[in-house]
């Protein structure tokens, strides 16, 4: 509760209230002065702030990069003998395909001849045979 106060002027004043005059003051003098913490508050407040601290995150490690030559190398290693003997083994198959050589054409003149030839005394010969030849009866 504020008491008020009249003053020789006539004019009414509460006892606790400020008015903007006394702010000024007030606000000056504290502008001027500075508080400085002690050392002790200093030490405790780093105390505290090092142990509040969170531990610094581990750095990912990033695998160097490796170019594509590295990587073509790797896959020569890993897959190259294989993959040469596949090549191989096409190109070979390609070639005797195309440039069938002179000695098979013995071999599948007769079996294709054979089978093209409308002479009945010559047996023909079935490329895939089925199975009812072995399933004779008796």
């Amino acid at each position: 509760m504020t008491k008020r106060l009249s003053g020789a002027d006539g004019s009414h004043k509460d006892e606790g209230a400020m008015n903007p005059k006394d702010l000024d003051d007030l606000l000056a003098s504290a502008r001027h002065t500075r508080a400085e913490p002690s050392a002790e508050f200093l030490s405790r407040l780093l105390v505290d702030a090092y142990a509040n601290m969170p531990e610094p995150a581990a750095v990912p490690v990033v695998p160097p990069r490796v170019g594509w030559r590295a990587v073509l190398r790797g896959w020569l290693n890993d897959f190259g003998a294989p993959a040469a003997g596949l090549a191989c083994a096409t190109a070979a198959g390609l070639w005797i395909g195309f440039a069938q050589p002179a000695t098979l054409d013995p071999v599948t003149g007769a079996l294709t001849l054979a089978a093209a030839s409308t002479d009945t005394t010559e047996e023909t010969v079935e490329l895939i045979p089925r199975l009812d030849t072995w399933l004779g009866e008796g």
